[in-house]
């Protein structure tokens, strides 16, 4: 009996806890993105976390434009403090994108819990910033198509629960393209 009670609670334990993956809408191959800009991503640390998804596109075999081109263009429309996140207009990202001479644009955005204790994150073994969801969007220049949009969510803000941004930067690129 003590061995179905401690079954049952464990099946109730399991079920209860959501699973932590990303959504993809459309896979997608590196050779298809072309340059491809990464621009500052809003919410939490969106700059960090923009750079974290550069490195993980990188290392996926994508063509980045060099930082400073990016923050050029940005800096010469006086957008060098914006975000950019899966709802910035189209016709913002085409002529930013052609103004960078991008054929692909980067988007996103990036949230973690309301009140984040830094101190305790670090104590629990966190290497970044703890993340609840984060969302890349991807767009073809050209003709302002979303080639792929990318989300990733925790139902629950428990801090086991919680991923780092290294690991939510992985896992976005990483669904983005089928890996």
């Amino acid at each position: 009996m003590g061995r179905l009670f401690a079954l049952l609670c464990t099946a109730m334990l399991l079920v209860g806890c959501s699973p932590r993956v990303a959504q993809v809408t459309k896979v997608l191959h590196a050779g298809e993105l072309g340059a491809t800009a990464v621009l500052p991503f809003d919410g939490t640390n969106g700059n960090v976390f923009a750079d974290r998804v550069s490195y993980e596109l990188l290392n996926s075999g994508a063509s980045l434009l060099d930082r400073s081109r990016v923050d050029g263009v940005l800096q010469a429309r006086g957008l060098q403090t914006s975000h950019f996140g899966p709802d910035t207009p189209l016709a913002k990202l085409m002529a930013l994108g052609t103004a960078m001479k991008a054929d692909t644009i980067v988007v996103g955005q990036v949230t973690g819990p309301p009140s984040t204790n830094r101190l305790m994150d670090q104590l629990r073994g966190f290497s970044g910033y703890p993340v609840t969801t984060a969302a890349i969007r991807f767009v073809r220049v050209s003709d302002g198509a979303t080639l792929s949009y990318v989300s990733y969510r925790t139902e629950r803000d428990i801090p086991l629960l919680r991923d780092d941004s290294y690991k939510v930067a992985h896992k976005l690129v990483a669904a983005a393209f089928g890996r």
